[in-house]
């Protein structure tokens, strides 16, 4: 009988290790992952912050599109006093066809203005859709951390039972039941 108590002790003894070495794991795992996900969305974050919040007209291909349209302008409004030089336009020529050129340069500037709208649009999509995959990762994630937990307690409780079962067991049929 005290082998018997001893051998079962220490069996419960080394199963309560092993489960506290897997509660360990199973903690350093989510801490883990809870990190990699706010590494995720802060990269997430400033990835969005840096082109969402960005003024579009400072961007490269706004910059080159705004030089060649005036470069071209520029160059429409050299002809332009050099004919009326020649040919004695007015003023009123002129200034109708600078009007003219402000227009293009105004619509070319409302073109790259929709163009980013449309962009901030696409990055905030992006930024949602992002948010809320990490999320469903880290959901799963402690789902299944808990899922584990709760399994690791009920080993626990088992090895506990079937240390107890025979005591329990031997001293329930030590008790005589009174007879009538």
């Amino acid at each position: 009988m005290l082998n018997y108590l001893l051998g079962s002790t220490l069996g419960m003894l080394s199963q309560n290790v092993a489960l506290g070495h897997q509660n360990d794991y199973l903690d350093k795992q989510l801490d883990m992952q809870q990190k990699y996900v706010k590494e995720q969305l802060n990269n997430a974050t400033s990835l969005f912050n840096r082109n969402y919040y960005r003024n579009f007209l400072e961007t490269p291909s706004a910059r080159n599109m705004l030089k060649r349209v005036q470069e071209q302008l520029n160059e429409q409004s050299r002809a332009l006093r050099n004919t009326s030089v020649v040919t004695g336009a007015t003023g009123q020529n002129i200034a109708a066809v600078q009007k003219a050129n402000n227009k293009a340069l105004d619509e070319v500037i409302g073109t790259l203005a929709s163009a980013d709208a449309q962009n901030k649009e696409r990055h905030l999509l992006n930024y949602e859709n992002t948010r809320n995959k990490l999320n469903e990762y880290l959901h799963g994630g402690m789902m299944n951390y808990y899922n584990q937990k709760m399994k690791l307690q009920g080993d626990a409780y088992s090895g506990l039972n079937s240390f107890l079962s025979p005591y329990l067991q031997k001293s329930l049929n030590s008790m005589s039941m009174p007879t009538l």
